[in-house]
Protein backbone atom coordinates (compact mmCIF):
# COMPACT_ATOMS: atom_id res chain seq x y z
CA UNK A 1 0.00 0.00 0.00
CA UNK A 2 2.69 2.56 0.46
CA UNK A 3 4.13 4.61 -2.36
CA UNK A 4 4.93 7.69 -2.48
CA UNK A 5 1.85 8.86 -2.13
CA UNK A 6 0.33 7.13 0.64
CA UNK A 7 -3.31 5.61 -0.28
CA UNK A 8 -6.20 6.58 2.25
CA UNK A 9 -7.79 3.65 1.37
CA UNK A 10 -6.99 0.08 2.74
CA UNK A 11 -8.35 -3.02 2.61
CA UNK A 12 -10.69 -2.32 6.06
CA UNK A 13 -11.08 1.24 5.38
CA UNK A 14 -9.49 3.40 7.93
CA UNK A 15 -7.60 1.73 10.78
CA UNK A 16 -8.11 4.28 13.08
CA UNK A 17 -6.40 4.12 16.01
CA UNK A 18 -7.28 7.35 18.24
CA UNK A 19 -9.06 7.96 21.62
CA UNK A 20 -10.54 10.07 23.53
CA UNK A 21 -11.02 10.08 27.48
CA UNK A 22 -14.32 11.47 27.93
CA UNK A 23 -14.48 13.94 31.38
CA UNK A 24 -12.59 11.96 33.29
CA UNK A 25 -8.95 12.20 34.19
CA UNK A 26 -6.07 9.75 33.22
CA UNK A 27 -4.29 9.77 36.39
CA UNK A 28 -4.30 11.61 39.71
CA UNK A 29 -0.38 11.36 39.50
CA UNK A 30 2.04 12.59 36.88
CA UNK A 31 4.01 9.75 35.09
CA UNK A 32 7.84 10.73 34.97
CA UNK A 33 11.15 9.85 33.98
CA UNK A 34 14.35 9.51 36.51
CA UNK A 35 16.87 10.47 34.16
CA UNK A 36 16.93 14.58 34.22
CA UNK A 37 18.80 14.91 30.89
CA UNK A 38 18.09 11.83 28.42
CA UNK A 39 18.45 11.03 24.82
CA UNK A 40 17.34 7.78 23.18
CA UNK A 41 17.29 7.16 19.94
CA UNK A 42 15.07 4.28 19.34
CA UNK A 43 14.45 1.74 15.74
CA UNK A 44 11.00 0.92 14.75
CA UNK A 45 8.62 -1.04 12.61
CA UNK A 46 6.36 0.34 10.19
CA UNK A 47 3.80 -1.65 9.13
CA UNK A 48 0.31 0.07 7.48
CA UNK A 49 0.99 2.89 8.87
CA UNK A 50 1.67 1.99 12.38
CA UNK A 51 5.10 3.23 14.35
CA UNK A 52 5.99 -0.05 16.25
CA UNK A 53 8.36 0.11 19.36
CA UNK A 54 10.23 -2.53 21.44
CA UNK A 55 8.73 -1.40 25.01
CA UNK A 56 10.10 -3.84 28.40
CA UNK A 57 8.24 -4.50 30.84
CA UNK A 58 9.22 -6.42 33.65
CA UNK A 59 12.06 -8.00 31.53
CA UNK A 60 9.95 -9.35 28.81
CA UNK A 61 10.29 -7.12 25.20
CA UNK A 62 6.40 -6.60 23.58
CA UNK A 63 5.87 -4.68 20.81
CA UNK A 64 3.80 -1.41 21.15
CA UNK A 65 2.14 1.28 18.43
CA UNK A 66 3.30 4.33 19.27
CA UNK A 67 0.05 6.60 18.74
CA UNK A 68 -0.11 10.18 19.76
CA UNK A 69 -3.70 10.39 19.30
CA UNK A 70 -4.32 7.32 21.84
CA UNK A 71 -3.29 7.29 25.70
CA UNK A 72 -1.29 4.16 26.96
CA UNK A 73 -3.51 0.96 26.43
CA UNK A 74 -2.66 -2.86 27.45
CA UNK A 75 -3.90 -5.88 25.88
CA UNK A 76 -5.94 -7.73 28.47
CA UNK A 77 -3.46 -10.55 28.33
CA UNK A 78 -0.51 -8.26 29.21
CA UNK A 79 -2.19 -6.51 32.11
CA UNK A 80 -3.12 -9.97 33.18
CA UNK A 81 0.61 -11.12 32.92
CA UNK A 82 1.76 -8.06 34.49
CA UNK A 83 -0.28 -8.34 37.77
CA UNK A 84 -0.96 -4.60 37.27
CA UNK A 85 -3.44 -3.03 39.94
CA UNK A 86 -7.15 -2.22 38.56
CA UNK A 87 -7.43 1.66 39.79
CA UNK A 88 -10.51 2.89 37.93
CA UNK A 89 -13.40 2.26 34.79
CA UNK A 90 -13.26 5.22 32.69
CA UNK A 91 -14.94 5.99 29.90
CA UNK A 92 -13.65 6.53 26.54
CA UNK A 93 -14.77 7.58 23.09
CA UNK A 94 -12.93 5.98 19.98
CA UNK A 95 -12.24 7.31 16.45
CA UNK A 96 -16.00 6.86 15.34
CA UNK A 97 -17.18 8.66 18.86
CA UNK A 98 -18.46 5.13 19.80
CA UNK A 99 -18.01 5.13 23.64
CA UNK A 100 -17.27 2.38 26.58
CA UNK A 101 -16.11 1.66 29.31
CA UNK A 102 -12.55 0.33 29.84
CA UNK A 103 -10.24 -0.86 32.73
CA UNK A 104 -7.86 2.08 34.23
CA UNK A 105 -4.54 0.21 35.42
CA UNK A 106 -1.66 1.75 36.98
CA UNK A 107 1.82 0.60 35.75
CA UNK A 108 4.79 1.38 38.14
CA UNK A 109 7.67 0.91 35.14
CA UNK A 110 8.11 0.35 31.15
CA UNK A 111 11.64 1.11 29.27
CA UNK A 112 11.58 2.20 25.29
CA UNK A 113 15.53 1.30 25.43
CA UNK A 114 17.53 2.32 28.49
CA UNK A 115 15.19 4.95 29.35
CA UNK A 116 12.14 4.17 32.29
CA UNK A 117 9.12 5.52 32.11
CA UNK A 118 7.56 5.71 35.92
CA UNK A 119 3.89 5.71 37.34
CA UNK A 120 1.95 5.96 34.16
CA UNK A 121 -1.43 4.44 34.10
CA UNK A 122 -2.75 2.47 31.01
CA UNK A 123 -6.66 1.55 29.44
CA UNK A 124 -7.00 -2.53 29.34
CA UNK A 125 -8.22 -3.37 25.78
CA UNK A 126 -10.22 -6.89 25.71
CA UNK A 127 -8.76 -8.77 22.47
CA UNK A 128 -11.41 -9.88 20.43
CA UNK A 129 -10.13 -12.98 17.37
CA UNK A 130 -8.67 -10.94 14.67
CA UNK A 131 -8.54 -7.70 15.91
CA UNK A 132 -5.97 -4.69 15.80
CA UNK A 133 -3.79 -6.10 18.41
CA UNK A 134 -3.84 -9.73 17.36
CA UNK A 135 -3.26 -8.71 13.41
CA UNK A 136 -0.53 -6.40 14.26
CA UNK A 137 0.98 -8.80 16.86
CA UNK A 138 0.97 -6.03 19.82
CA UNK A 139 0.82 -6.26 23.18
CA UNK A 140 -0.29 -2.67 23.81
CA UNK A 141 -0.25 1.49 22.95
CA UNK A 142 2.51 4.08 23.92
CA UNK A 143 0.42 7.39 24.21
CA UNK A 144 0.99 10.73 24.54
CA UNK A 145 -0.06 10.80 28.12
CA UNK A 146 3.22 9.25 29.02
CA UNK A 147 5.05 12.02 25.88
CA UNK A 148 3.78 14.35 27.35
CA UNK A 149 7.05 15.32 29.25
CA UNK A 150 9.82 14.77 26.60
CA UNK A 151 10.57 16.02 23.26
CA UNK A 152 9.67 13.02 20.19
CA UNK A 153 11.25 12.95 16.97
CA UNK A 154 10.14 10.77 14.57
CA UNK A 155 12.16 10.26 11.55
CA UNK A 156 10.30 7.63 8.86
CA UNK A 157 12.84 7.71 6.04
CA UNK A 158 15.67 6.15 9.13
CA UNK A 159 13.06 4.23 10.86
CA UNK A 160 14.37 6.15 14.09
CA UNK A 161 12.48 7.66 17.27
CA UNK A 162 14.47 10.07 19.33
CA UNK A 163 13.55 10.85 22.88
CA UNK A 164 14.73 13.85 24.84
CA UNK A 165 14.80 16.13 27.55
CA UNK A 166 15.03 19.06 25.41
CA UNK A 167 15.21 20.22 21.64
CA UNK A 168 18.59 21.82 21.36
CA UNK A 169 19.26 17.72 21.42
CA UNK A 170 17.69 17.24 18.10
CA UNK A 171 18.48 18.99 14.91
CA UNK A 172 14.86 21.00 13.73
CA UNK A 173 14.94 24.07 11.39
CA UNK A 174 13.17 26.99 13.75
CA UNK A 175 11.51 28.56 11.07
CA UNK A 176 9.17 25.43 10.74
CA UNK A 177 8.02 24.93 13.97
CA UNK A 178 3.92 26.02 14.71
CA UNK A 179 2.35 26.19 18.10
CA UNK A 180 1.51 23.18 19.82
CA UNK A 181 -1.56 22.66 21.76
CA UNK A 182 -2.27 19.76 24.19
CA UNK A 183 -5.58 18.90 25.43
CA UNK A 184 -7.36 16.75 27.62
CA UNK A 185 -5.81 14.45 30.58
CA UNK A 186 -3.99 12.27 27.52
CA UNK A 187 -2.50 15.78 26.15
CA UNK A 188 -3.80 15.20 22.82
CA UNK A 189 -1.44 17.40 20.54
CA UNK A 190 -3.26 19.68 17.72
CA UNK A 191 -2.15 22.50 15.67
CA UNK A 192 -3.37 24.32 13.06
CA UNK A 193 -3.14 24.02 9.43
CA UNK A 194 -4.05 26.30 6.42
CA UNK A 195 -6.11 25.28 3.43
CA UNK A 196 -6.97 26.29 0.26
CA UNK A 197 -7.72 29.95 0.54
CA UNK A 198 -5.97 31.09 3.95
CA UNK A 199 -9.06 28.91 5.59
CA UNK A 200 -7.47 27.55 9.15
CA UNK A 201 -8.90 23.90 10.68
CA UNK A 202 -7.38 22.74 14.19
CA UNK A 203 -6.29 19.29 13.80
CA UNK A 204 -4.77 16.31 15.76
CA UNK A 205 -1.59 14.55 14.63
CA UNK A 206 -2.15 11.34 15.02
CA UNK A 207 0.48 8.83 13.79
CA UNK A 208 -1.97 6.33 14.67
CA UNK A 209 -3.83 7.14 11.88
CA UNK A 210 -3.47 5.62 8.79
CA UNK A 211 -4.24 7.98 5.66
CA UNK A 212 -4.29 11.85 4.85
CA UNK A 213 -6.84 14.14 6.30
CA UNK A 214 -9.99 13.15 8.61
CA UNK A 215 -12.30 16.54 8.84
CA UNK A 216 -14.94 16.94 10.83
CA UNK A 217 -18.37 17.64 9.78
CA UNK A 218 -18.33 20.85 11.70
CA UNK A 219 -15.53 21.93 9.29
CA UNK A 220 -16.82 20.41 6.47
CA UNK A 221 -20.19 22.34 6.62
CA UNK A 222 -17.70 25.36 7.22
CA UNK A 223 -15.64 25.06 4.32
CA UNK A 224 -18.36 23.97 2.12
CA UNK A 225 -19.11 27.45 0.30
CA UNK A 226 -15.59 27.92 -0.27
CA UNK A 227 -14.06 28.10 -3.91
CA UNK A 228 -11.22 25.68 -2.72
CA UNK A 229 -12.96 23.29 -1.03
CA UNK A 230 -15.56 21.15 -3.52
CA UNK A 231 -16.61 17.60 -2.77
CA UNK A 232 -15.83 15.13 -5.47
CA UNK A 233 -18.04 12.35 -3.82
CA UNK A 234 -21.00 11.95 -1.58
CA UNK A 235 -22.41 8.68 0.29
CA UNK A 236 -23.65 7.24 3.04
CA UNK A 237 -22.40 4.53 5.52
CA UNK A 238 -19.40 3.85 7.29
CA UNK A 239 -15.75 2.89 6.26
CA UNK A 240 -13.59 3.68 9.21
CA UNK A 241 -12.78 1.24 11.98
CA UNK A 242 -11.93 2.36 15.61
CA UNK A 243 -11.47 0.53 18.16
CA UNK A 244 -14.41 -0.39 19.11
CA UNK A 245 -15.11 -1.17 15.33
CA UNK A 246 -16.71 -0.02 12.72
CA UNK A 247 -18.77 3.43 12.96
CA UNK A 248 -22.49 3.98 12.51
CA UNK A 249 -24.16 4.82 8.98
CA UNK A 250 -24.35 8.49 8.02
CA UNK A 251 -23.47 11.12 5.27
CA UNK A 252 -20.12 11.04 4.35
CA UNK A 253 -17.90 13.86 1.45
CA UNK A 254 -14.96 13.12 -0.27
CA UNK A 255 -13.30 15.88 -0.99
CA UNK A 256 -9.47 16.70 -3.15
CA UNK A 257 -7.69 20.23 -1.69
CA UNK A 258 -4.92 21.03 -3.79
CA UNK A 259 -2.85 22.55 -1.00
CA UNK A 260 -2.61 22.52 2.71
CA UNK A 261 0.45 24.11 4.47
CA UNK A 262 1.28 22.42 7.46
CA UNK A 263 4.00 24.45 9.44
CA UNK A 264 6.22 25.54 6.78
CA UNK A 265 5.22 23.05 4.31
CA UNK A 266 2.90 23.09 1.25
CA UNK A 267 1.31 19.40 0.76
CA UNK A 268 -0.37 18.90 -2.45
CA UNK A 269 -3.96 17.36 -3.69
CA UNK A 270 -4.49 15.80 -0.31
CA UNK A 271 -8.04 13.47 0.00
CA UNK A 272 -9.72 14.96 2.42
CA UNK A 273 -12.85 12.37 4.19
CA UNK A 274 -15.46 13.22 6.22
CA UNK A 275 -15.43 11.94 10.03
CA UNK A 276 -18.03 11.63 12.23
CA UNK A 277 -15.32 12.49 15.15
CA UNK A 278 -15.92 16.15 16.56
CA UNK A 279 -12.14 16.94 15.48
CA UNK A 280 -10.48 16.77 12.08
CA UNK A 281 -7.27 14.73 11.95
CA UNK A 282 -4.51 14.19 10.23
CA UNK A 283 -2.37 10.80 9.50
CA UNK A 284 0.28 9.42 8.10
CA UNK A 285 0.56 9.89 4.74
CA UNK A 286 1.48 13.45 6.01
CA UNK A 287 4.20 12.02 8.82
CA UNK A 288 5.72 10.13 5.88
CA UNK A 289 6.55 12.93 4.05
CA UNK A 290 9.37 14.35 6.89
CA UNK A 291 10.68 14.43 10.04
CA UNK A 292 8.13 15.49 12.90
CA UNK A 293 9.43 16.67 16.28
CA UNK A 294 6.48 17.32 18.93
CA UNK A 295 8.36 19.46 21.42
CA UNK A 296 5.51 19.05 24.14
CA UNK A 297 7.48 20.64 26.83
CA UNK A 298 7.49 23.67 24.94
CA UNK A 299 4.21 23.07 23.46
CA UNK A 300 5.98 23.72 19.68
CA UNK A 301 5.58 21.52 16.33
CA UNK A 302 8.41 21.04 13.70
CA UNK A 303 8.05 19.33 10.56
CA UNK A 304 10.33 19.26 7.67
CA UNK A 305 9.83 17.66 4.51
CA UNK A 306 12.63 15.39 2.72
CA UNK A 307 11.06 17.02 -0.62
CA UNK A 308 9.49 20.55 -1.52
CA UNK A 309 5.91 20.55 -1.67
CA UNK A 310 5.11 16.74 -1.12
CA UNK A 311 2.58 15.67 -3.56
CA UNK A 312 -0.07 13.25 -1.66
CA UNK A 313 -2.17 12.81 -4.47
CA UNK A 314 -3.43 9.19 -4.94
CA UNK A 315 -5.75 6.79 -7.51
CA UNK A 316 -9.11 6.10 -5.91
CA UNK A 317 -11.89 3.83 -6.11
CA UNK A 318 -15.57 4.59 -6.55
CA UNK A 319 -16.23 3.40 -2.89
CA UNK A 320 -14.74 2.34 0.51
CA UNK A 321 -14.50 -0.68 2.12
CA UNK A 322 -15.19 -1.63 5.97
CA UNK A 323 -15.51 -5.40 7.94
CA UNK A 324 -18.29 -6.18 9.13
CA UNK A 325 -18.49 -9.43 11.18
CA UNK A 326 -15.24 -10.28 10.21
CA UNK A 327 -16.79 -9.81 6.05
CA UNK A 328 -15.65 -7.31 4.09
CA UNK A 329 -18.17 -4.95 2.80
CA UNK A 330 -19.36 -1.88 0.96
CA UNK A 331 -18.59 1.01 3.26
CA UNK A 332 -19.35 3.83 1.27
CA UNK A 333 -20.31 4.11 -2.43
CA UNK A 334 -19.07 7.33 -3.76
CA UNK A 335 -19.68 7.38 -7.43
CA UNK A 336 -23.57 7.94 -8.72
CA UNK A 337 -22.68 5.10 -11.55
CA UNK A 338 -21.47 2.87 -9.05
CA UNK A 339 -24.41 3.43 -6.74
CA UNK A 340 -26.74 1.50 -9.61
CA UNK A 341 -24.36 -1.55 -9.16
CA UNK A 342 -23.31 -1.66 -5.60
CA UNK A 343 -24.55 -0.30 -2.32
CA UNK A 344 -23.47 0.14 1.20
CA UNK A 345 -23.45 -3.82 3.05
CA UNK A 346 -22.92 -5.45 0.03
CA UNK A 347 -20.55 -8.13 0.93
CA UNK A 348 -17.14 -8.55 -1.40
CA UNK A 349 -16.78 -12.33 -2.69
CA UNK A 350 -13.62 -11.94 -4.66
CA UNK A 351 -11.32 -8.99 -6.29
CA UNK A 352 -9.58 -9.90 -9.48
CA UNK A 353 -10.61 -13.71 -9.23
CA UNK A 354 -9.25 -13.65 -5.34
CA UNK A 355 -11.61 -15.06 -2.89
CA UNK A 356 -11.97 -13.01 0.09
CA UNK A 357 -12.99 -15.90 2.40
CA UNK A 358 -9.23 -18.04 2.01
CA UNK A 359 -7.57 -14.79 3.02
CA UNK A 360 -6.77 -14.60 6.51
CA UNK A 361 -8.42 -10.50 7.81
CA UNK A 362 -5.18 -10.50 9.54
CA UNK A 363 -2.60 -10.61 6.24
CA UNK A 364 -5.79 -8.35 4.70
CA UNK A 365 -5.11 -5.94 7.68
CA UNK A 366 -1.19 -5.86 7.78
CA UNK A 367 -0.12 -6.36 4.07
CA UNK A 368 -0.61 -4.31 0.99
CA UNK A 369 -4.02 -3.81 -0.26
CA UNK A 370 -5.41 -6.21 -2.39
CA UNK A 371 -7.47 -3.34 -4.14
CA UNK A 372 -4.20 -1.79 -5.23
CA UNK A 373 -3.46 -4.59 -7.66
CA UNK A 374 -4.81 -3.01 -10.25
CA UNK A 375 -6.33 -0.13 -11.43
CA UNK A 376 -9.40 -2.31 -12.62
CA UNK A 377 -11.42 -4.37 -9.75
CA UNK A 378 -13.84 -7.20 -11.23
CA UNK A 379 -15.68 -7.34 -7.70
CA UNK A 380 -17.88 -10.56 -7.05
CA UNK A 381 -20.69 -9.13 -4.62
CA UNK A 382 -23.56 -10.19 -3.31
CA UNK A 383 -26.66 -7.68 -1.96
CA UNK A 384 -29.04 -7.84 0.83
CA UNK A 385 -31.30 -10.73 -1.60
CA UNK A 386 -28.74 -12.77 -1.31
CA UNK A 387 -27.91 -12.03 -5.68
CA UNK A 388 -24.86 -12.55 -6.67
CA UNK A 389 -23.12 -10.09 -9.18
CA UNK A 390 -19.90 -8.95 -10.44
CA UNK A 391 -18.81 -5.35 -10.76
CA UNK A 392 -16.07 -3.38 -12.75
CA UNK A 393 -14.09 -0.32 -10.33
CA UNK A 394 -11.91 1.36 -11.53
CA UNK A 395 -9.34 3.35 -9.47
CA UNK A 396 -8.58 6.84 -10.90
CA UNK A 397 -6.26 9.68 -10.35
CA UNK A 398 -8.69 12.73 -9.20
CA UNK A 399 -6.99 16.20 -9.39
Amino acid sequence: MIRTAKSVLVILGFLLLSLNVVGQSLSSKKPYIKQKSYYQEIPFEYVRGKIIVPVTLEGEVYRFILDTGAPNILSTHLAKRLGVILSDSIKVSDANETKQQMALVKVPKFSLSSLDFYNSTALVHTIEIDDIFNCFQIDGFIGSNVLNHSVIQIDHKRRKIIITNAINKVTVNKKSKTKLQLFGSQKSPYVWITLGDGSKNQVLLDTGMEGSYDISLKAHNTFSEKDFYKPIGKGNGAAGIGLFGTGKNTTHYRTLIHKIKLSTTIFKNILAETTTDTNSRIGSSFFEQGISTFDFKKKKFYFESYTASPDISEKLLGFSPTLKDTKLIVGIVWQDELRQKIQTGDEILSINGKILKDIPICELMTTTSIFRDSDSLILTVKNSKGEINQVTANRTLSN
